[in-house]
């Protein structure tokens, strides 16, 4: 088995288990399964208005624009675009919210999946929040 098919199978074979399994609580938000990062530790789960978010999120520097456009690394969109059209049934690692750059909210990891994620039409996504800001982040841009 090569080491695609491995991680492929992995990933389904966690998919398959039941949530009590799982250290982590998982969201079903648009027909689609997401889990908290093993790395998020304390992270808080926090499901977010798209809209909302996006808004704010696009007076960033780090800001990821329609189609990919903007600041972003090598070719990470597509590949998560490519990713997420090939695996319908693997779970999707919430992106992870960290400090605030002026105010604005950020990302620590994710903001490809989350460009994405809006480009494909979904109105709300979970995330994973420092605990520091998880109250503001629900507050300002919870669904």
């Amino acid at each position: 088995m090569d080491a695609r098919r491995a991680i492929r199978h992995i990933l389904t074979e966690a998919a398959e288990r039941p949530p009590e399994s799982s250290p982590h609580k998982k969201f079903n938000v648009g027909g689609r399964l997401f889990v908290k990062p093993e790395r998020a530790g304390t992270d808080v789960e926090v499901v977010v208005d798209v809209a909302k978010f996006d808004a704010a999120w696009a007076q960033s520097s780090d800001y990821v624009g329609p189609g990919g456009t903007g600041p972003t690394i090598s070719n990470r969109y597509e590949k998560f675009q490519q990713w997420f059209h090939d695996n319908p049934d693997v779970p999707i690692i919430m992106p992870e919210i960290g400090p605030y750059e002026s105010g604005l909210p950020g990302f620590t990891n994710g903001r490809h999946r989350f460009a994405v994620l809006r480009d494909a039409g979904f109105e709300q996504i979970p995330v994973a929040v420092v605990p520091k800001y998880a109250e503001t982040v629900r507050e300002k841009y919870g669904a």
